[in-house]
């Protein structure tokens, strides 16, 4: 099966919009608590003359609650999905990006043994993160695969297998049906061409310096920058999974 959140939304656990009107609604203020609200004010005292602007700044607040309980569902969602990983904790801390949760569920990975593996896969707004069950009840991380060079590829002939390419890894997964693998590419290669770095992001300054030491390798670099959960040790084992 295949759970989802809606793509745009952050993990930020701001209430955002019009709090008061939630706080208002939450504490059991009821009519007492939304009375002192400017809204429920210009509604209440409306005339003919300011009717529709009552209307409009109670539309507005609508719109405003709308929002907000959308993103309390979207930091619901990522918050469940961390929980579900052996240390999934580190992935909230998104290195001043804001990283959200987009889809999971379970695909068949032949690995390099030739046998067929079933793992959960997490889709993050950032990286694609595949992991097996363990005998806690946790998932355990085998590979983190950052999206900004991740490419999806159909595999003609197959209706619920495709190919997941990357630098690191790339290989072959089979979907539980047709329309869960057309779901798997449609969302996994949008949130991939999202999560590439605009040309304004990208650092053209071939003079500039940057402190420490650099990576031998750009698979290297690349190792280091999505490992985010993954220890180096776990890495290298990791390698034939």
């Amino acid at each position: 099966g295949l759970g989802t959140s809606v793509p745009n939304g952050g993990n930020s656990s701001s209430m955002g919009g019009d709090s008061g009107l939630r706080a208002s609604f939450s504490e059991g203020g009821a009519r007492s608590g939304v009375s002192d609200q400017p809204w429920f004010l210009a509604i209440e005292q409306a005339t003919e003359a300011t009717a529709m602007d009552a209307i409009a700044d109670l539309t507005k607040v609508v719109m405003d609650l709308r929002r907000d309980l959308e993103e309390d569902m979207e930091n619901l969602a990522f918050h469940s999905a961390v929980a579900k990983i052996e240390n999934g904790s580190k992935l909230l801390e998104a290195d001043g990006k804001e990283r959200y949760f987009v889809m999971e569920g379970d695909l068949v990975k032949k690995c390099q043994s030739g046998k067929s593996v079933s793992y959960r896969f997490f889709l993050f707004s950032d990286q694609l993160v595949y992991t097996h069950r363990a005998f806690s009840g946790e998932y355990k991380v085998h590979k983190q695969l950052l999206l900004s060079v991740l490419r999806c590829e159909d595999i003609d002939d197959n209706p619920t297998a495709f190919r997941i390419l990357h630098p690191l890894k790339s290989f072959a997964v089979t979907a539980e049906s047709p329309q869960a693998k057309t779901q798997w590419v449609r969302v996994l290669s949008q949130t991939a061409n999202t999560a590439r770095p605009k040309p304004s992001e990208l650092n053209l300054d071939e003079g500039a310096s940057s402190e420490g030491p650099e990576p031998q390798t750009e698979e290297e670099d690349l190792e280091r920058r999505s490992s985010i959960i993954l220890t180096e040790n776990e890495r290298r084992s990791s390698v034939n999974l």
